[in-house]
């Protein structure tokens, strides 16, 4: 095993505090697309772009360690571009319910009107693909950004198709920067 991604803590609850710590840095979250759910993905992330005035980034991953996939009730990771596939929808899922559900105007918290949320701009999804089922409103207000920035790391010939389909940046790593100009 070698120490590779072990020990790790939860950098999404770990964000609000460090952010209270300082105004001028922002935060890159990594969360799986394999394993997170969208809905509650959505407003965690949404809530992290309110408590950081916008300078959470998402690292979209589709995961590829067997352990967690068992860990998490599974009999292990899905085929590698079926992973794609599947982050594609959850993209799509996403995107609807960080800025297609709720509009920002939605929030009015007029005590004098007695009205905290318009439900006029509140909108249902109504999603429904080969993965995922979706039917309801966003539980959150968009934040700052509203899609929080998206990063991407897939090296793979279909890491990168949807690298130019969603993320905003990419980063990657390699032995040597000769190896990494190829």
């Amino acid at each position: 095993m070698g120490g590779v991604q072990f020990p790790l803590l939860d950098q999404l609850v770990a964000v609000p505090a460090m952010a209270a710590a300082t105004k001028t840095l922002g935060f890159v979250a990594t969360a799986s697309v394999a394993y997170e759910q969208p809905y509650l993905l959505a407003r965690t992330l949404t809530t992290l772009d309110h408590f950081t005035n916008g300078r959470v980034a998402w690292n979209i991953v589709t995961s590829y360690v067997d352990s967690t996939a068992r860990n998490l009730g599974l009999e292990g990771q899905n085929p590698h571009d079926e992973r794609y596939d599947r982050a594609d929808e959850r993209m799509d899922v996403m995107y609807k319910l960080f800025e297609g559900s709720i509009t920002p105007e939605a929030l009015r918290a007029d005590a004098e009107e007695n009205v905290f949320v318009d439900p006029e701009p509140v909108h249902d999804i109504n999603h429904q693909s080969k993965f995922f089922t979706l039917p309801r409103q966003a539980l959150a207000v968009p934040g700052p950004q509203g899609t929080p920035l998206l990063f991407q790391a897939g090296a793979s010939k279909r890491g990168q198709e949807f690298a130019l389909d969603h993320a905003e940046a990419i980063f990657f790593s390699g032995p040597t920067p000769q190896i990494l100009r190829t």
